[in-house]
């Protein structure tokens, strides 16, 4: 039995080494319909005008991101924002819907004011290294920080952000390992 331990002990040890090294061997890994891993995603709000995040979409169906408007991002800004925290769900072998929560900041007060709902539909390449899509952006206002309606109840109110677009294209680039020298 010890004997057995030892071998499958080597064996998966030498599977990681391998699983490792493939990247830094300049070898491909298909990806199968892989949506899942760390994304540059950017909404074009406009003309020339590409608002970054950084998000990073879980095999569980959760995703995390940080909007480049998290702590206020544009001059004049009154709001601040929480992280994205989200789910996504298959819609085809290339496609994923999601839909996420950010809770909104008075950026004098530090009051909680609201939150912000994002409907997003995505559709990736062919080798799941890009995806394009549109995003749907919606405001639930706070009577005040203890009296937030319940962001998940179906009746909740909400309304268009003002002075956003009710929808806008994205876009996103995956993230992927530089095995290049590092660059003074």
């Amino acid at each position: 039995m010890r004997r057995f331990a030892r071998i499958a002990v080597a064996a998966a040890a030498a599977l990681a080494m391998t699983t490792v090294s493939a990247p830094a061997q300049g070898l491909s890994i298909p990806r199968w319909g892989q949506v899942w891993g760390t994304w540059v995603h950017q909404m074009q709000m406009g003309p020339g005008m590409k608002m970054p995040a950084l998000v990073t979409i879980n095999i569980d169906g959760t995703f995390t991101g940080a909007p480049g408007l998290m702590f206020g991002g544009l001059p004049g800004a009154t709001v601040t924002f929480t992280p994205v925290f989200g789910v996504w769900q298959r819609t085809g072998w290339q496609n994923i819907a999601s839909t996420s929560l950010i809770m909104v900041f008075d950026r004098t007060s530090g009051v909680l004011t609201g939150f912000w709902r994002s409907r997003s539909f995505l559709n990736f390449s062919d080798d799941f290294t890009s995806y394009n899509g549109t995003e749907f952006m919606e405001h639930l206002t706070c009577a005040s920080p203890l009296t937030c309606p319940d962001p998940l109840d179906p009746k909740a109110a909400w309304e268009p952000v003002t002075g956003m677009p009710a929808s806008f294209p994205v876009s996103g680039t995956r993230v992927e390992v530089n095995t290049g020298p590092l660059k003074p």
